[in-house]
């Protein structure tokens, strides 16, 4: 099994994941179910109570509810690479040549920016009217876009930033490689470089549990010192532990044995 991405929905104590199928965990029942992909997709998005799956390499995007069952398709009729819903109800994708906004009401785009870049991720500021955009693949510097009623209003390019964006956290980012950065008005500062390279993740009560290997590292996210670490197994999550760690060793059982 192939491990693309996951979303915890905390109010209902149920984890999606997204791998070659579509699967709910519900934590309070113990049970499963799972829905066949049939396209190539590697992100889940959860919005308006509804799962948002980018296919990018086939221009849709499909739409399923909280219970798996598919119930829309967008066709948004350019080639994209991310997606990221806006504070202001529009849907925004990052293109081959910059980003557009597309009009979910009406299905159809509603307008496009250049940007003289080609960026794979849009992270969301969910605070304000700002995306980052960065790229996984190439030098494309860390972007900066504000946004309102489905136009760019301002654009601030960082500089390069290489690896990615793991998590946006209150003003500070986090990249692939477990590097701190903190971010100002238009400025960007090297925090500190935790050791770790982590396929899933989990944020809750002020830390962060991350997997390498086959242990959890718990760091605190106001220091990002490391707090604690714990090891698993493949049967971890059903020895009736702590919830946030059956939580976590439930993705981290996923991740291991992708």
């Amino acid at each position: 099994m192939y491990f693309s991405d996951n979303f915890y929905l905390k109010e209902e104590d149920v984890i999606y994941i997204l791998s070659n199928d579509l699967c709910k965990i519900d934590l309070k029942q113990n049970e499963m179910i799972k829905v066949k992909v049939p396209y190539s997709c590697h992100k889940l998005y959860f919005e308006n109570n509804k799962l948002y799956l980018p296919c990018s390499g086939n221009d849709i995007i499909l739409v399923f509810d909280k219970d798996l069952t598919r119930i829309d398709t967008l066709f948004p009729g350019i080639d994209f690479f991310d997606i990221s819903f806006g504070n202001d109800g529009y849907l925004y994708l990052a293109y081959e040549y910059g980003i557009f906004s597309y009009d979910l009401g009406k299905n159809e785009v509603y307008k496009k920016t250049g940007l003289g870049f080609e960026f794979t991720e849009i992270i969301k500021d969910p605070k304000s009217n700002v995306f980052y955009l960065h790229d996984d693949y190439y030098s494309a510097p860390l972007t900066k876009i504000t946004y309102d009623n489905g136009e760019i209003i301002d654009i601030h390019s960082f500089g390069n930033m290489y690896h990615g964006i793991h998590y946006f956290l209150d003003g500070r980012i986090i990249d692939y490689y477990g590097n701190l950065y903190e971010l100002g008005n238009n400025t960007l500062s090297f925090l500190s470089g935790p050791p770790f390279y982590s396929r899933t993740s989990y944020i809750e009560n002020n830390s962060l549990y991350t997997l390498y290997d086959e242990f959890i590292y718990e760091y605190d996210l106001d220091t990002f010192k490391l707090k604690s670490i714990m090891e698993i197994s493949y049967g971890y999550y059903n020895e009736g532990e702590v919830d946030l760690y059956k939580k976590m060793a439930m993705l981290c059982y996923y991740a291991l044995t992708g």
